[in-house]
């Protein structure tokens, strides 16, 4: 058998990490944040352990189907009453808005004609030239809105629809200068 080994009779190294590591201990602020968090987490855990009760269980699915027809059935009338409806905020109900009607190649093309007639005009005589040229008849501003793909209402007068065409064709000037810039 071979001797055993002799262990070092000096206390020294076990004495510096004791040392070591009193100077790692947390300071007392340091233990009171850390028994406040801990706090934090017991009270947090306590709260869910109470609200477990009111969690509704697959016994009272009947009462919750219950309740929500009658929530749905509730809605329903709020939804027909306008008073009520506007009491509780909430919107009417939409209509559909039709799909726009296609555009026939020749009102395309007159619409394409006209707005290439104002490529030297500023917007002011374009303005004036819609609202006040006689020989532009209103069924041209409608070829032109359908070319813009400006959507106006059927009985739009003459005024209305040719302010919305200037902002169109304003609109579709900056984007054509876009695109140009963009591709040179």
């Amino acid at each position: 058998m071979p001797a055993p080994k002799k262990r070092g009779t000096t206390l020294r190294p076990f004495v510096a990490r004791l040392g070591e590591l009193a100077t790692g201990l947390p300071s007392r602020s340091e233990l009171e944040e850390a028994k406040t968090a801990l706090d934090d987490i017991v009270s947090f855990l306590a709260d869910v352990r109470r609200n477990l009760d009111k969690v509704p269980a697959s016994e009272d699915s009947l009462a919750i189907a219950a309740s929500i027809k009658t929530f749905d059935r509730l809605l329903d009338i709020a939804e027909k009453n306008a008073a009520v409806r506007s009491a509780l905020g909430l919107a009417a109900k939409r209509t559909a808005t039709p799909a726009p009607r296609p555009i026939a190649a020749e009102q395309e093309e007159s619409g394409r004609r006209l707005f290439d007639s104002f490529s030297d005009m500023t917007l002011d005589q374009v303005r004036e030239r819609l609202t006040q040229d006689s020989s532009i008849s209103l069924s041209d501003l409608r070829s032109l809105a359908a070319f813009l793909r400006v959507r106006f209402q059927a009985k739009s007068n003459r005024d209305t629809l040719a302010q919305s065409l200037v902002s169109a064709v304003a609109n579709a000037r900056a984007y054509r200068g876009l695109r140009e810039g963009a591709d040179g």
